[in-house]
C-alpha cells in the first residue's frame, strides 16, 4: 500500500484512534466573536498513539490587519508589535494545508478554532474543507462525568497533566493533546474505541447540552460525509486474491537440491520441471524445514551468475549464487497477503511451509498472474511486520474499509469473514510475539514450556465480522495451576489482551480470555478438563465446549494445540449422550420470526446471530463433532456431512443446501450492517435494522431467519424426541 492510503486509513471513520492521524490545534485572536474577530496565531503539534511528536509541529503568528484589544491581549499576551512582519493568512494557507493533510483534529473547544480557520478562508476568498475533528472537553463530559467544570485547566488536573504556556496557541495545542492521550483508556473502557464512535460521542454532547451549540461554530460530525474514505481512494481489487489461498495459487510442490551441486545441475532441473526456482539445503534431503540455513536459487540468481561469470557460471556450486535467508509464507494464508509480502521485500519468489514448518512448495510472482500494485493489494502483511501497538493498529485500520469495498464488489460475505478473521488470528499471532520480547527484556525470559495460543469460537470458525471480541485460550506442555510457569503465561495472556483491546478488539464480556485461570492450561490439565465438560454436561461445560471446538492454533506449538483439539474431537465423537444434548442445546433458540412471518424487533433492531446464525454453526458444529470433521467453517462442515454418505443424505441435501444459503444471507446483512454503524460511529453489534433494507434484501433476510427453523430437521428434531 502507498503512504497516502495508509495516512487516509489513518484518518477514516473507522481507523481506531490509537493509530489514528492526529493533529492537536488551537489559535490565538483578536476576540470571540467569529463574525468580526481575526485569528493572530495558530499552533498545531502531531500525535499519534499515545506519544506526542513534539518536533512535529507547525507555528505562525499572523498579521490580521487589525488593531488587537487590550482585552484579548491581557489574556493571550500578545500585541500588535508582536505581530510586525508576520505573514497574512493567505500566506500560511498551503504550507498549512500540506501539514495537517488528512489528519483528524484535536482539541479544547475545537469549533470555536475551525470556525475561525473558516472565517479566515471566506475573508482570503480561499476555498474551505472542514477536516474530521474531537473536542477533549466533550470527550470529557462523557467519561469523567463527576468534574465540577469542563476547563481544559479543570480536566488536566484531574488526568494530572501539567499545562505550560496557557493561552499560547502551541502551549494550549500540547495541553489538548495530552488531555486525550490521558482520557484514551477510559475512553475505551466506554468503548469509545474508533475516531467515528468518539466523533457521534462529541455529537450527542452537544445535542444534550443546548448551551454547547453555537449556531456560527464549526459542529462535530459535519465533516463525516466530505472527508475522502480510504475505501473510495482504492484501485478496483483484485477479488481473486481475497477468496484464494497461497496453496491454491502456488505452482508445483518444492524441488530441493544439495547445496553442492552445480549451477548446471539447477537449470537443467529447472528447465525439465518447468519451474522457476529450486531450494538449496545442506544436503539432498526429501524434507526441509525453513531455517536460516536454507535458501532459493532464481532464474534471476542464475542470469546474474552468467552475466558475470560466463560459462563457469554452470561449474559453481549453487550455494555461493543463491540468495540468503529464505523468505516463506504459510500455505494456508491469503493469497493478497503474498502479493504484499513480495512488493515490500521486492522479492519475486516466497517459499511456502505448512502448519509444522516444513516446506511444501514454491510461490512465485507468475503464480499472482501480475505484479499487484500495492495500492491496489489494500490489504497487506503489516501485523506481521508491527513492532509496537501503535504500528498494529495502523494494519489493522484497513480491515474495516477493505471489507466494505469487498461488500460493495459482491464478494460472498462468508469469504469475507474469512479474510476478518485471518487478521484477527494474525493480529493475535503478533501480540504474542511482541509480548514475548517485552517479557524477555523485562527480566521474565523466554516462554519456560512450548506453548500454543487458540483462537476461539468465531474467529477459529473464520466467521468473524466486525463486532468480534477476545476469544482465546493458552495450552502449556506441562505445569500446574498457579505455578511459576503459568504465572509466566498469565503474564503473556493479560499483556495480549491488553494490545488487542487497545488495538480495537474488546475484552471478551464472558471471560474466555487466555488471562483468567480456566482459559490457561497444561495439556493434561486441558484433556482433564475437556473429558469433564463431555462427561458432566453442565449447560455452563456445553457453552465452554461450543466456543472450544472451532479453536485454530495461531501461534507456538501446533502439534501441542492440536494434542488437546484431537482429544477433545475424539471424547465429543464417543458420548451419545453429549452429542444429543449439544443437538437439543442447538434447536433451543428463538425463532427471529413470528406471526405471518414477520421479523420479531427489539427497538427497531433484530439479533440475527441468536435468531438466526447460532442455531446454524451450532448444528454445523455438532456434526462435525459426530463426524470427526476438522473442518472449521459452518460451510465446509456442513458440505463435508452432506458428503459423508451421498445416498444417505440425499433426502436432507435440499435441507443441508437451504441452511447454507440461508447462512450467507444473514451473515452478509449482518456485515454490511456493522459496516455502515461503524461508518456513522455506533459500535457494531450483532443487530440489523431490517428498515434500512431494500425491499428485496428485507424479504431475503426474513427468508434466511425463517428457514433457521430446518436446524431441527437437520439434527433429528432433537426437540420433538425429547417431547415424546
Amino acid at each position: 500500500m502507498n503512504a497516502n492510503s495508509s495516512v487516509i486509513a489513518a484518518s477514516s471513520a473507522t481507523a481506531p484512534l490509537v493509530s489514528a492521524r492526529l493533529v492537536a490545534l488551537d489559535t490565538e485572536t483578536t476576540g470571540l466573536d467569529i463574525n468580526k474577530d481575526r485569528m493572530i496565531q495558530i499552533g498545531a503539534v502531531r500525535f499519534s498513539g499515545e506519544q506526542l511528536l513534539r518536533d512535529d509541529h507547525f507555528e505562525s503568528f499572523i498579521d490580521p490587519g487589525v488593531e488587537i484589544p487590550s482585552t484579548s491581549t491581557a489574556i493571550h499576551g500578545i500585541t500588535r508589535q508582536d505581530l510586525e512582519g508576520a505573514p497574512d493568512f493567505s500566506q500560511i494557507k498551503s504550507e498549512l494545508d500540506q501539514w495537517l493533510g488528512h489528519s483528524v483534529i484535536v482539541g479544547f473547544a475545537t469549533g470555536f478554532d475551525l470556525a475561525i480557520l473558516r472565517r479566515e478562508h471566506e475573508l482570503a476568498s480561499l476555498e474551505w474543507r472542514l477536516p474530521r475533528f474531537l473536542d477533549v472537553a466533550m470527550l470529557a463530559r462523557q467519561v469523567l462525568p463527576s468534574l465540577p467544570d469542563y476547563s481544559l485547566d479543570t480536566i488536566a488536573a484531574r488526568l494530572d497533566v501539567e499545562i505550560h504556556n496557557r493561552h499560547s496557541a502551541t502551549g494550549d495545542a500540547i495541553a489538548a493533546a495530552e488531555v486525550f492521550i490521558a482520557l484514551m483508556p477510559a475512553m475505551r473502557k466506554a468503548g469509545i474505541r474508533t475516531v467515528a464512535e468518539a466523533e457521534r460521542i462529541c455529537q450527542q454532547v452537544v445535542s444534550n447540552n443546548p448551551p454547547l451549540t453555537l449556531p456560527t461554530w464549526e459542529l462535530p460530525g459535519a465533516a463525516a460525509n466530505s472527508e475522502p474514505e480510504y475505501a473510495q481512494t482504492l484501485s478496483q481489487l483484485d477479488l481473486r486474491l481475497y477468496r484464494q489461498r497461497v496453496s491454491d495459487v502456488m505452482h508445483g510442490s518444492a524441488v530441493i537440491l544439495p547445496s553442492n551441486a552445480s549451477v548446471g545441475e539447477a537449470l537443467a532441473m529447472m528447465m525439465e520441471r518447468s519451474i522457476s526456482s529450486v531450494f538449496v539445503g545442506t544436503s539432498e534431503q526429501s524434507e526441509l524445514e525453513v531455517n536460516a540455513n536454507i535458501g532459493i536459487l532464481t532464474e534471476r540468481d542464475v542470469l546474474r551468475a552468467i552475466n558475470r561469470d560466463g560459462i563457469d557460471a554452470m561449474r559453481e556450486k549453487i550455494e555461493s549464487v543463491c540468495s540468503y535467508p529464505l523468505q516463506s509464507i504459510e500455505s494456508e494464508t491469503f493469497a493478497y497477503r503474498a502479493a504484499s509480502k513480495m512488493t515490500r521485500l521486492g522479492f519475486r519468489h516466497l517459499a511456502v511451509r505448512d502448519g509444522q514448518g516444513h516446506i511444501v512448495g514454491a510461490l512465485s510472482a507468475r503464480d499472482l498472474l501480475r505484479e499487484q500494485e500495492s495500492e491496489a493489494i489494500a490489504l497487506d502483511d503489516g501485523i506481521d511486520e508491527a513492532y509496537t501497538v501503535e504500528q498494529l493498529g495502523h494494519a489493522w485500520a484497513k480491515l474495516a474499509p477493505v471489507a466494505r469495498q469487498l461488500l460493495s464488489q459482491g464478494v460472498d460475505a462468508r469469504d469475507i469473514a474469512s479474510v476478518i478473521s485471518h487478521e484477527l488470528c494474525a493480529l493475535t499471532r503478533r501480540a504474542c510475539e511482541i509480548t514475548e520480547h517485552e517479557l524477555q527484556e523485562a527480566g521474565e525470559g523466554p516462554p519456560p514450556v512450548a506453548y500454543a495460543m487458540l483462537v476461539l469460537g468465531s474467529g477459529g470458525r473464520g466467521e468473524s465480522l466486525m463486532a468480534m471480541d477476545q476469544d482465546n485460550a493458552i495450552v502449556y506442555a506441562n505445569g500446574n495451576p498457579d505455578d511459576e510457569i503459568d504465572q509466566w503465561f498469565a503474564r503473556l495472556g493479560a499483556r495480549v489482551s491488553e494490545i488487542l483491546d487497545t488495538v480495537g478488539v474488546p475484552y471478551c464480556k464472558g471471560g474466555v480470555m487466555a488471562m483468567n485461570s480456566e482459559w490457561r492450561r497444561s495439556v493434561e490439565h486441558w484433556q482433564h478438563e475437556i473429558s469433564t465438560w463431555v462427561m458432566r454436561h453442565h449447560p455452563e461445560d456445553i457453552l465452554n465446549t461450543d466456543i472450544f471446538f472451532d479453536a485454530e492454533v495461531v501461534h507456538g506449538d501446533v502439534q501441542i494445540g492440536n494434542q488437546v483439539l484431537e482429544h477433545a474431537f475424539r471424547v465429543g465423537a464417543e458420548s451419545r449422550e453429549f452429542l444429543s444434548l449439544l443437538k437439543l442445546n442447538a434447536c433451543k433458540f428463538d425463532q427471529a420470526t413470528g406471526f405471518l412471518g414477520r421479523i420479531k424487533l427489539e427497538q427497531g433492531r433484530v439479533d440475527v446471530k441468536i435468531g438466526g446464525l447460532l442455531p446454524i454453526f451450532s448444528a454445523a458444529r455438532v456434526l462435525a463433532i459426530q463426524h470427526r470433521i476438522r473442518q472449521r467453517s459452518t460451510r465446509s462442515r456442513l458440505e463435508q456431512t452432506m458428503a459423508i454418505d451421498e445416498e444417505a443424505k440425499a433426502p436432507m441435501r435440499d435441507v443441508f443446501e437451504t441452511l447454507i444459503e440461508a447462512h450467507g444471507i444473514l451473515l452478509e446483512s449482518l456485515l454490511n450492517q456493522q459496516l455502515q454503524d461503524m461508518q456513522e460511529g455506533i459500535p457494531p453489534t450483532n443487530n440489523v435494522d431490517p428498515s434500512l433494507l431494500s425491499a428485496p434484501d428485507r424479504q431475503q433476510l426474513k427468508w434466511a431467519l425463517q428457514k433457521t427453523s430446518q436446524v431441527s430437521n437437520l439434527l433429528g428434531d432433537p426437540l420433538g424426541m425429547v417431547g415424546a
